[in-house]
């Protein structure tokens, strides 16, 4: 009867325990498999990055609408407190509309650059971008008197609270995408130089295939330690140069320990 540790995924873990075995089981995966595996040492990375934009507040709408966030100035903050009616205030081609008593656009009609400030709502836009409404629940029995920067935090915070799935979802999958084109890019440069010497008699490796295993089973331990690491404080720098000189190291290891040579068989390896 066939071991279950000689099926998919058990064959890859095992495979990464010891530098013996990371060498002699360079046969034991399938193409589709080395792909799940490539995604899975990927998401190993992502888990992190996830959790720590689900958790931190990493984007300032200030920053995609700064001509927008000028005209949340003291004099506005003046204003907002001083007044329980529609105020405006026109500068140039922006205007800031406070408590509006009808539709705002009767208002912001003509100007590139407007913020629009009631009790239950910000919408504000410039030019170039789209319009952006934001829910304030009660903004000025809540935050009683205010100034520009409790306006701009408030502001911050109610968008990031309400859009938090959206720019988790961003952020994840832009960092993914980035960290695979990254991991592809190392576990193909890596294999390629190894597979270099499968045309002389120095190594036992035969194919650029049999170089992609042993280097996905370098990587299985060192990946693990970023992601640890990753958990403990969020770099993606960090976590990166952990897997790459993890990588390293664990080469150097398999290459002290076989020289790339096959010095027993399989069988007897996996027993060790």
């Amino acid at each position: 009867m066939k071991n279950d540790n000689s099926k998919f995924p058990f064959n890859y873990f095992l495979s990464t325990i010891t530098p013996i075995r990371a060498f002699a089981n360079r046969n034991n995966l399938k193409w589709y498999q080395i792909i799940i595996i490539i995604i899975f040492l990927n998401s190993l990375i992502s888990i992190p990055m996830t959790l720590h934009y689900a958790t931190e507040n990493v984007v300032n709408i200030e920053n995609l609408y700064p001509e927008v966030f000028e005209l949340v100035n003291e004099e506005t903050a003046a204003i907002i407190n001083q007044s329980e009616t529609e105020n405006i205030v026109v500068n140039d081609d922006s205007v800031v509309v406070i408590n509006p008593s009808q539709n705002y656009e009767n208002y912001t009609e003509g100007f590139n650059t407007y913020l629009v400030v009631s009790d239950d709502e910000f919408i504000f836009t410039e030019s170039g971008q789209p319009e952006i409404s934001i829910f304030t629940d009660h903004f000025f029995e809540n935050t009683g008197e205010v100034n520009a920067d409790i306006i701009v935090h408030e502001i911050n915070r109610l968008w990031e609270n309400q859009n938090r799935v959206l720019i988790v979802l961003f952020f994840s999958i832009l960092i993914s995408l980035a960290t695979l084109a990254m991991l592809v890019s190392l576990i193909a440069g890596s294999a390629f130089f190894m597979s270099l010497t499968k045309k002389s008699k120095v190594t036992d490796i035969n194919s650029f295939k049999e170089s992609v295993i042993i280097v996905l089973n370098s990587l299985g331990i060192p990946t693990l330690v970023a992601m640890l690491i990753g958990f403990i404080d969020y770099n993606i720098i960090t976590m990166m140069t952990i897997q790459m000189l993890g990588l390293v190291i664990m080469i150097l290891t398999i290459y002290y320990k076989t020289q790339f040579k096959s010095i027993e068989k399989n069988s007897e390896l996996n027993n060790r």
